[in-house]
């Protein structure tokens, strides 16, 4: 008796190991939406695309030991170099991916600088590898040659002035040209850096133009703010790159855009994002 119900209880556990779901089937299925040249190496830009109905969640590897296949296979984390099937590297794995996934394609959700080789997320056993072979990021259009400015020569006051001659009545007179300006920006931007729950920032770098912009917090609100010299520049597309240790340990890095001569901000910096700083 004992014998008979051991082998029916052996073979249920059977069914109940076969007919438990894995974490594939959540369909999940990371991007290299573009990679971008930097001056300092590359900068990768990630999406996914999430095949379920309903929003995923997915955590983050957590930063201890060494990491091994296949026991962190599911999960969602970001290092340098291809999967060896042995390990990755540790403090490596959080690079500011997001942890929540929306149904759909989404493109451009968040970017890791690299200098060389490749960089790889790994989300729910699916990769995507960025290097610098994969697609390059689109270059907005180059803004138009401004028109030469014609200066204006005034004779001095004791010149005698030739009376200007008047035009027959049916000699069409050319319209009056005005010289072109060329537009230089005149703005010095405070940018304020993104703190959120948990997230609290303990030291900050931001690079504007190959060099360190200072950083610092200010007393009337606690924001952590820098300010960005922008005067003289000519019309153009111009990037900040930020990188932040948190008091959590972990480190976060952002890269925005900014335009100058016009009114405000583009829209390409996503400011509302999880990811962004």
């Amino acid at each position: 008796m004992n014998t008979r119900l051991s082998a029916i209880l052996a073979a249920s556990a059977v069914s109940l190991l076969v007919a438990a779901p894995t974490a594939s089937a959540t369909n999940m299925t990371p991007l290299v939406t573009c990679v971008e040249q930097t001056d300092t190496g590359y900068l990768a830009h990630f999406g996914y695309r999430n095949d379920e109905k309903s929003t995923v969640t997915r955590s983050i590897a957590v930063e201890t030991g060494v990491y091994s296949w296949p026991r962190y296979r599911w999960l969602n984390m970001v290092f340098n170099g291809a999967w060896t099937n042995t390990k990755a590297e540790v403090g490596l794995i959080d690079r500011g991916q997001p942890t929540t996934f929306l149904p759909g394609t989404h493109d451009d959700v968040f970017t890791v600088p690299f200098t060389s080789g490749t960089l790889t997320w790994a989300l729910v056993g699916r990769f995507a590898v960025a290097s610098a072979t994969s697609p390059a990021c689109p270059t907005p259009d180059p803004e138009p040659e401004p028109e030469p400015v014609v200066p204006t020569v005034i004779p001095p006051a004791d010149t005698p002035v030739a009376p200007a001659s008047t035009p027959a009545a049916d000699t069409p007179v050319p319209p009056a040209s005005t010289p072109a300006k060329v537009c230089t920006s005149r703005r010095i931007l405070t940018i304020r850096l993104r703190e959120r729950k948990g997230q609290k920032i303990r030291s900050a770098k931001v690079v504007f133009n190959k060099k360190t912009i200072a950083v610092s917090r200010r007393t009337t609100d606690g924001r952590v703010i820098a300010k960005i010299d922008f005067r003289k520049l000519p019309s153009g597309r111009f990037s900040v790159q930020i990188r932040a240790k948190l008091t959590n340990g972990k480190t976060r890095t952002y890269t925005r855009k900014y335009y100058t001569c016009k009114p405000k901000l583009g829209p390409a910096n996503k400011l509302g994002s999880k990811t962004a700083l």
